[in-house]
């Protein structure tokens, strides 16, 4: 939360206040004493500056108060700014009239002191504080609804069609709108003939403002602009690869010449959108209010690594055309034609890989929504109670506390699930140690919540907790893929008996055989025909019919033996199947465990 320093407002006569605000000074925030004479000058005051506790006498103003804390509500009838009211009597009537409209606190004049008038300032602030860290909870709990919402849509789109363009100017309207930000530039990097790097625009915001922009926009709309010119503020994309942020981009010295009718630049933010570890493409946005500012690109990373994903499909997608252009022509030389066909695999290889990451974020982002759903419908619960507990006089300071914790712990939970599902699409550079058992127990705290729901159970046995050597989200991908054909081929079985099934059973045990790691799935789903058992792990290959596209187990398979040096062994077993992954464990590498 931010440290400025705050004005702490007495209104009317109030004794005790000198020294006031250094006293509940602390932790970087600093208050300002400001004084008014009537409760007019006050709201005028509060209206137009930044408070962040009042003080005020009652009985300098009399009835007139209430009407001043009716000033002060917002839209849903809480006190914009803390309020400590002091009177002169103790009357109960009036503490209570105060009390309802929101003050923080009633304290007696005649029984005032310093040290009384300062702990009910610092509880007013407090509480004050803890309203505002809440909301900005709220908000980024919003902000990350938006963003789960924003790549669910991707994922839709992009398995529709694999042409870019026109997706991107939904993706780019959508950044603008997560960022407040006024325009933008979504684009890809480029190598021209001769291997000089260049800038070349998916989506543009329409920048026209007069008859010269507006035609560069229309000449170059459909095709894209071609940024060839690297001294400016897109620039630094490709000298560094890293992101740039310049908070005065209209006085920055890199800012370079703009065509006329270009609208003033007040912040600006460049930042990268890689594949894997090369540089895919970048987005640019400006003019959001406030500027930009690390935290923002760490939050947008999911999004913009969905855009690496769809610009590096498209690339593969263009690849593939032209594989399959060139096939065409050509009909003499055998040589040519295996070369030519092997390329073609290749392209489809690396389609796979995307669609099948894809499939990965659409079963992460269903796994969210249920893991969502109990801690939503216990805070709607919670705040549907309080009407009736208030109506009933049960509200007190120990209840409040109470619902805080509740909420503040659902809240968290929910949170750190977001953060769960940003950091398994992170992409992992280099192998590193890692835990089975964890790797395994992560994927199950994602997707429990679906399996209750099925009523399949699926229970982990470990003996010890063996570490291996390899690309931990990978690994935890092919686990995701084996568990979810599991529980797919369970509620086939279920519908084909049914009812008559009873609940369905996931075992994984975890063991150690001489210097290999062992992962075992098991079902009860039925198992495979035996027709396809030999072709399970090619390419699409599925048991599912039309709802299946036959590449889970292909890329399984690819992850543990191509990625891991690991080996994915299958067999049908009584009332289903098996698979087993046998990877080497890391003591036999002779690499030590970090920490």
């Amino acid at each position: 939360m931010d440290t400025e320093e705050l004005n702490l407002l007495v209104i009317g006569d109030v004794p005790g206040t000198g020294g006031l605000c250094g006293r509940v000074s602390g932790a970087g925030r600093g208050y300002r004493l400001q004084q008014a004479g009537s409760l007019e000058e006050g709201l005028h005051f509060c209206n137009n500056n930044t408070c962040g506790c009042i003080v005020l006498s009652y009985h300098c103003f009399g009835e007139a108060v209430l009407a001043f804390l009716e000033h002060l509500q917002d839209r849903i009838g809480h006190l914009r700014i803390p309020v400590v009211v002091l009177d002169a009597g103790d009357t109960e009537a009036t503490a209570i009239q105060v009390m309802r409209l929101g003050a923080s606190d009633y304290l007696v004049k005649e029984n005032l002191n310093q040290d009384a008038l300062c702990k009910s300032v610092q509880y007013a602030l407090a509480i004050h504080q803890s309203e505002r860290e809440r909301a900005h909870t709220r908000e980024n709990l919003i902000r990350s609804n938006n963003l789960l919402d924003a790549i669910r849509y991707i994922q839709s789109k992009f398995i529709l069609s694999p042409n870019p363009r026109a997706l991107m100017n939904e993706l780019l309207a959508m950044l603008l709108s997560l960022t407040s930000s006024e325009f933008g530039i979504i684009g890809e990097v480029l190598t021209d003939e001769d291997g000089k790097e260049y800038l070349s625009t998916f989506a543009v915001s329409n920048i026209a403002g007069n008859e010269q922009t507006r035609k560069l926009f229309d000449k170059n709309m459909e095709s894209g602009f071609k940024f060839l010119n690297m001294d400016n503020l897109i620039g630094p994309i490709i000298k560094t690869g890293k992101a740039f942020i310049s908070p005065a981009p209209s006085n920055d010295h890199i800012r370079g010449a703009m065509p006329d009718g270009h609208p003033e630049l007040k912040s600006f933010m460049v930042t990268p959108i890689d594949s894997g570890e090369k540089l895919a493409g970048f987005a640019m946005i400006a003019n959001r209010d406030g500027g930009y500012d690390e935290e923002l690109i760490e939050f947008l990373q999911p999004f913009f690594a969905a855009c690496g994903n769809i610009i590096e499909a498209y690339r593969n997608y263009q690849q593939r055309i032209k594989a399959e252009d060139e096939l065409r022509e050509l009909n003499t030389g055998l040589e040519q034609r295996i070369r030519k066909e092997a390329e073609r695999r290749l392209v489809q290889e690396r389609l796979l890989i995307q669609q099948s990451r894809m499939a990965a974020m659409g079963e992460m982002i269903s796994a969210i929504a249920h893991q969502w759903k109990q801690p939503l419908n216990t805070l709607a619960l919670m705040v549907q109670n309080m009407e009736e507990d208030l109506e009933e006089n049960k509200i007190d300071r120990l209840y409040v506390n109470n619902v805080i914790v509740e909420s503040m712990k659902l809240i968290n939970y929910m949170a750190e699930t977001v953060e769960d599902f940003r950091n398994f699409f992170k992409p992992a550079k280099d192998m590193s140690p890692f835990s089975l058992k964890k790797a395994v127990e992560d994927i199950l705290a994602l997707i429990y919540l679906q399996f209750i729901k099925r009523n399949i159970d699926a229970t982990v046995e470990c003996k010890g907790d063996p570490m291996i050597l390899g690309y931990p989200n990978e690994f935890k991908q092919a686990i995701l893929n084996l568990v979810n054909n599991a529980r797919d081929a369970i509620m086939e079985r279920k519908r084909r008996l049914k009812g008559t099934m009873g609940r369905g059973r996931i075992s994984i045990k975890i063991t150690e055989d001489r210097e290999d790691a062992v992962v075992q799935i098991c079902d009860n789903g039925g198992g495979v025909r035996e027709d396809i058992v030999n072709k399970i792990f090619d390419p699409y290959v599925t048991t599912k019919g039309e709802k299946g596209t036959g590449i889970g187990l292909y890329m399984s398979r690819s992850i543990v033996e191509k990625n891991m040096n690991g080996r994915l062994e299958f067999n049908n077993i009584k009332d289903g199947a098996c698979f087993t992954i046998y990877m080497p464990l890391l003591c036999a590498l002779n690499i030590a465990p970090m920490s």
